[in-house]
């Protein structure tokens, strides 16, 4: 199993060739595995969401893992959206807070604290 990195690459802004170099550096740093999909969403002929999720999957070991999110956070217009350790239990790591929990879950998270 390993460690999964999800990355959102927003479309609308003309970004050169960079999906290309994100691969290239993951495979670089020991990628097992990639797969792209596209989500795209808006209302009457205007699009407000259009981005490349690009998943990666990396072996156990930590610092391939960190060096290709170094690479990552070089480039500003790039959003790790999800890092997580899948060892036959997913547990995430790092979450995109604010686009994955719900009101439902911020008022258990205060309530807990």
């Amino acid at each position: 199993m390993g460690y999964l990195i999800e990355i959102y690459l927003d479309k609308r802004h003309k970004q050169g060739n960079i999906e290309n170099k994100i691969v290239e550096n993951a495979f670089l740093h020991q990628c097992e595995r990639f797969y792209g999909n596209y989500e795209i969403s808006g209302i009457r002929k205007t699009i407000h969401i259009n981005r490349y999720i690009m998943s990666f999957s990396f072996p156990d070991d930590i610092k391939h893992i960190i060096k290709f999110i170094r690479f990552i956070k070089k480039n500003y217009r790039l959003n790790i959206n999800t890092i997580a350790y899948d060892n036959c239990i997913f547990r995430q790591l790092y979450p995109n807070k604010s686009k994955n929990l719900t009101n439902d879950d911020k008022n258990i998270l205060k309530s807990l604290k």
